[in-house]
């Protein structure tokens, strides 16, 4: 938990220096709107972990065990800890490449993409639609080489925090930089989905393995990466668009009237359909990407403000669940509150009527919880009926949600979203 407090610290930091530095140079680099879903896909991809999900599906140890090349037990230092990283960074490369190109792996990776903007921030938006976990098996090349355990977490944490600093627009071509590490123009160009850009730069720390296995592509001074998505989610809602791919890829499989597309549709190139299907269901998507506006449905400024208001209590609650140790049963209901008041804003935010049936179920839970333990959020540990002040307080944050609620759900539906083409 520590590893994540820091994380979060250090996105917050850099995105304020980005904001700062954007408003110098008149770069606009964030939307409110967008920003406020990143958090919560963040906040709800560290719940998902709470509950211990996904569940892990072979360790590490056991890879190495069956694979290791010799039986030393090698001294963790600099050097072997530099060579676990490219060992990861290997592994990483093809994991993230299987992720684009594998119709069911896709819809673990989508999230991190649909944003329509770049910078500091989308490093939060991870997916909460995998059960499984599978990274482990892209740790072969450092199994086979018998790295020790130790080495690999240190040289996992380098690598993820060497992941933050690219995701912006703000920071130029490195030199000759750009021949040894993934900077922010490789990387602004592996989020862009303009012809010449989807698909490529695959690499995570270092830049070798794209210009090695033909996927790398610089970035071009006449060509202005424009970010997201080919399906565009159309939503802030953090659920709906973590699993929209996959239910895509269910109805295909059952409407597709022959068999061998209902088996092979998983395993297809990202995006593949069966043919029938899309005859009889066509979907919309992004042809071209310089008619792409970006998606953001008006607000009005109280509700803009509640978001806002919304998210930080969220976020509170969070920190307050995760710092008091809970017993998995316990932490599960609190998880289950979190995702929960995660889909209430995120589905009030795109204007969809279940929004208030998600911060419903999130004070239902809350609710269970003080009646059963008399207590919320260990609050009664600072005075004799805190508990029941906090419960206080959320009552009247709902009643405020039930009037943004009002107040978005009663306003006509407009979108920014882009002309899109039914593709034939």
């Amino acid at each position: 938990m520590l590893l994540i407090a820091i994380s979060i610290l250090t996105i917050v930091l850099l995105s304020i220096i980005e904001l700062a530095v954007g408003k110098y140079r008149n770069i606009k680099t964030h939307t409110s709107q967008d920003s406020i879903t990143t958090l919560c896909c963040g906040m709800a991809f560290t719940a998902k972990g709470m509950i211990g999900i996904p569940l892990i599906m072979v360790t590490y140890p056991t890879l190495k065990e069956h694979l290791a090349v010799h039986s030393y037990d090698l001294e963790v230092n600099l050097a072997v800890i530099f060579l676990s990283l490219v060992a990861l960074d290997l592994g990483g490369y093809w994991m993230h490449r299987l992720f684009h190109r594998v119709n069911i792996l896709w819809d673990q990776h989508l999230v991190h993409h649909n944003s329509e903007e770049m910078n500091v921030i989308i490093t939060m938006r991870q997916n909460v639609s995998s059960l499984f976990g599978i990274y482990a098996f892209f740790q072969v090349p450092a199994a086979i080489l018998g790295l020790p355990l130790e080495a690999l977490v240190s040289a996992g944490i380098i690598s993820r925090f060497m992941q933050i600093w690219y995701h912006t627009k703000l920071i130029p071509k490195l030199g000759i930089l750009e021949y040894i590490i993934v900077t922010p123009s490789i990387h602004r160009v592996h989020h862009g989905i303009n012809d010449e850009y989807i698909d490529k730069n695959y690499g995570q720390v270092f830049s070798i393995w794209d210009r090695l296995f033909g996927t790398f592509q610089e970035e071009l001074d006449d060509v202005p990466v424009v970010y997201g998505i080919r399906r565009p989610s159309h939503t802030s809602n953090v659920i709906q668009m973590n699993y929209e791919h996959f239910i895509l890829l269910c109805k295909d499989a059952w409407r597709t009237n022959r068999l061998r597309d209902k088996l092979i549709i998983w395993f297809m190139p990202t995006g593949w359909r069966p043919q029938d299907v899309i005859n009889r269901y066509p979907v919309k998507q992004v042809e071209n990407p310089f008619t792409l506006k970006k998606f953001s449905i008006p607000a009005p400024k109280p509700a803009k403000v509640f978001f806002w208001l919304q998210v930080t209590l969220i976020f509170i609650l969070y920190i307050l669940t995760v710092a008091n140790g809970y017993d998995k049963q316990t932490l599960f209901i609190y998880a289950s509150a979190h995702f929960a008041a995660l889909y209430g804003l995120t589905a009030l935010m795109s204007k969809g009527k279940t929004a208030i049936y998600g911060e419903g179920v999130k004070m239902i839970i809350l609710t269970y919880l003080l009646v059963s333990t008399g207590d919320l959020f260990n609050s009664s540990v600072l005075f004799t009926g805190a508990q029941y002040l906090v419960m206080g307080l959320l009552l009247i944050n709902f009643t405020f949600f039930i009037v943004i609620y009002l107040l978005m759900t009663t306003r006509p539906q407009e979108s920014e979203a882009s002309p899109m083409v039914t593709p034939h």
